[in-house]
């Protein structure tokens, strides 16, 4: 059985253990397109453009997917996402209210660069925490990866992310977000950013999201080790 295969099954397998027998309604559609500048100590300045999408049904399940192009002056890189969440408190099950602002999500990333025919598949279980001004998301992170064709190595580590939105009004969302991974990100497990982000509503539908990011690629005890940054700018529309 492939990876692919397997991944496609996980997916399967999480969303009828949790919607059977309940009739479902869209209740949130999402979309965004949007780019970034990014400056690393490996390809220097380059470009990278992406777009996902969102569909959430009942308020409790959202399905995500995306897509990044990162094309610099050194080789090509394609980076994509696939995603599945569940609202623990809003599942009309009594057990779960008991969970009130727990939420599961499965992930899975997929990135190519065909240059140097590097393949690797990243899948991250976790379980998150939201409240008001915090969210915290902690889970494991098994990723196979394969180089030059070579045969697919397994490595497993933690994935971890904290974010925090202190200013928040009917306009604006402002905040900060510390972690080794996202969807576009596989990351490691020393290898975490901090993200400064702030949104702008232009209207209940359309936004405009801005963020800038701060990369280091290890940590050795005290020592942080500076590996980039990248500006970010996205429009989501949202119905």
């Amino acid at each position: 059985m492939s990876i692919r295969v397997l991944f496609f099954a996980l997916f399967s397998l999480f969303f009828l253990q949790t919607g059977v027998g309940e009739e479902l309604t869209l209740s949130r559609i999402e979309g965004a397109f949007g780019f970034d500048w990014k400056y690393n100590r490996t390809t220097r300045n380059h470009f990278e453009m992406f777009s996902y999408g969102s569909v959430q049904a009942n308020n409790i399940y959202t399905v995500d997917a995306g897509f990044l192009f990162n094309g610099n002056h050194y080789f090509d890189e394609s980076v994509s996402f696939l995603g599945a969440e569940l609202s623990l408190s809003k599942v009309p099950v009594s057990f779960f209210t008991f969970l009130r602002n727990f939420n599961i999500r499965l992930l899975y990333i997929y990135d190519a660069i065909p240059e140097y025919r590097m393949r690797s598949h990243s899948l991250i279980p976790s379980i998150s925490f939201n409240s008001k001004y915090v969210e915290v998301s902690l889970g494991p992170h098994w990723r196979w990866t394969s180089f030059l064709g070579e045969a697919a190595i397994l490595e497993g580590q933690a994935a971890l992310s904290l974010v925090i939105t202190p200013f928040t009004t009917e306009k604006w969302t402002a905040g900060i977000n510390i972690a080794n991974f996202d969807e576009y990100f596989p990351g490691g497990l020393w290898d975490f950013y901090l993200k400064i982000f702030c949104n702008y509503r232009l209207s209940k539908q359309l936004s405009l999201d801005n963020a800038l990011y701060l990369y280091q690629s290890g940590i050795d005890g005290w020592t942080v080790t500076f590996y980039g940054f990248k500006a970010r700018s996205a429009l989501t529309l949202a119905w």
